[in-house]
């Protein structure tokens, strides 16, 4: 998830496998990770804890921007998102 909230923005990356009648999540460590923004600015991410990889700190998304996701794990197997533009939110029309 990518916001444009003054946060810290960071990808998490794990393993799901079947384990019986339960999931377990391993968390991918040691990938080589980059967020692309709009076709052309590559981000490269740094893991700081297992599974967990960090955007640059002042990076915050933008509204009509272009952004995809893009690792390599450990083993060499690539994966890369589809690309996604960040849209704004809404204006709340009601609550109940």
């Amino acid at each position: 998830v990518i916001t444009n909230l003054p946060e810290r923005q960071m990808v998490r990356l794990s393993r799901s496998r079947s384990v019986g009648d339960s999931v377990s999540n391993t968390p991918l460590e040691r990938a080589l990770v980059e967020v692309v923004v709009n076709g052309s600015t590559r981000l490269t991410l740094r893991e700081s804890q297992p599974g967990t990889y960090l955007l640059p700190e002042n990076f915050r998304g933008r509204v009509g921007d272009r952004y995809q996701l893009r690792f390599q794990t450990e083993q060499g197997t690539f994966y890369e998102s589809t690309e996604e533009a960040m849209v704004s939110v809404p204006p709340i029309a009601r609550v109940y």
